[in-house]
């Protein structure tokens, strides 16, 4: 109980999420300068929305007694004059953005996102425009695109692999 009154504990509490909230998240957009818009995704975990905040913005939440919620955020980057990208990572796993080894822009007239992963599962990312395709380990993945909130979505198989965390090649084209 937050606060009690006359014996009473509130029904909700409610806050503010906010990019600035997150540790380290500064020093990040700072070292890739550019192509950054000053905008990041908000993914809120266990309502499966996303959002797009200022990184000076916040998001009021208003959570029940013993309620949570886990929200990643990725800063959101422009390339190609027409598309704006955030990974989001493996979105049904509360840490959603450790599976994210790396991730390459590439800025030609397709416009490429290469990323390496670690895991499995549904990945997420906040994108502004559908790809024409995501391939995953060299293999087509069936996407799911959102065109009001701009969450692309696809699966990352299981891959055994006996002696080490497999590591996955995802190219996204548009």
């Amino acid at each position: 109980c937050v606060k009690v009154i006359d014996g009473k504990c509130p029904k909700y509490i409610t806050g503010l999420v906010r990019p600035t909230d997150v540790e380290l998240l500064g020093d990040i957009v700072a070292k890739e300068e550019q192509g950054q818009n000053g905008y990041c995704a908000v993914y809120a975990h266990n309502a499966g929305s996303l959002v797009r905040l200022s990184k000076r913005g916040s998001l009021t939440v208003s959570l029940k007694v013993l309620e949570y919620e886990v929200y990643t955020v990725s800063p959101i980057k422009d390339y190609n004059h027409s598309i704006s990208f955030a990974p989001l990572g493996l979105i049904d796993m509360y840490n959603a953005g450790a599976a994210i080894q790396s991730v390459e822009y590439a800025d030609n007239d397709k416009g490429l996102v290469k990323m390496r992963m670690r895991g499995c599962g549904r990945f997420g990312a906040y994108t502004s425009k559908k790809p024409k395709r995501c391939l995953v380990n060299m293999k087509e993945a069936l996407l799911s695109y959102d065109n009001v909130n701009c969450l692309l979505t696809f699966t990352i198989p299981f891959v055994s692999s006996m002696d080490k965390v497999f590591s996955h090649e995802v190219k996204i084209e548009f």
